[in-house]
C-alpha cells in the first residue's frame, strides 16, 4: 500500500519473513489443538438457485415422475453433505434452491446432481426411453429466502 501524500510504503507485519513456509510456523501456542480445515470453523451461508432442463427442453417427467425425481434429487444432496431448501420438478426442468458447501464449487455441484439423477431415472425406468439432462445450468446466488 502507498501513503499518496509522501509516497512512502506502508508493510503489513505477516508474521512470517520472506520465504518462509507457514507450514512450518510454530504451532504451540495453540495448546495442542490439532489442525483441521478452514470450512470447520466458519459458517458460510451461500444459497444458490439453481435451474436445468431435460434434453431439448422435452416434456418427459409426468407428475408421479417429477416427484420422485425430486424425493430423489433432496436425498442425495443430503448424502453429498448439500443442504436442499426446496427442490421442484417440472415435466421439462428442475428448480432447487441449495445451501452451496465450502468443499464444491458450482460445477462440481451441479455435476453431482445433473449426472446421478439422469443415471438414477435411467436405471429406475422412470421414462421411457433413454432420458438425458440438457447442455448447460443457471445458477443465481439468492440473498433473500
Amino acid at each position: 500500500m502507498v501513503d499518496s501524500d509522501r509516497g512512502a510504503h506502508l508493510l503489513i507485519n505477516t508474521g512470517l519473513q520472506a520465504g518462509d513456509c507457514p507450514l512450518a510456523m510454530d504451532i504451540s501456542r495453540f495448546n495442542g489443538l490439532t489442525s483441521t480445515p478452514m470450512s470447520v470453523h466458519s459458517y458460510p451461508r451461500c444459497w444458490l438457485h439453481l435451474i436445468w432442463g431435460t434434453l431439448n427442453r422435452e416434456k418427459l417427467l409426468n407428475k408421479q415422475a417429477a416427484a420422485r425425481l425430486s424425493r430423489y434429487l433432496d436425498e442425495y444432496a443430503d448424502t453429498k453433505g448439500v443442504y436442499t431448501k426446496i427442490n421442484y420438478v417440472n415435466a421439462d426442468h428442475v428448480r432447487t434452491l441449495v445451501d452451496l458447501p465450502t468443499n464444491l464449487s458450482i460445477e462440481e455441484l451441479i455435476q453431482l446432481l445433473k449426472g446421478s439423477s439422469s443415471h438414477w431415472v435411467n436405471v429406475n425406468n422412470i421414462v421411457a426411453g433413454k432420458f438425458a439432462w440438457g447442455r448447460g445450468y443457471g445458477g443465481f446466488f439468492s440473498f433473500r429466502i
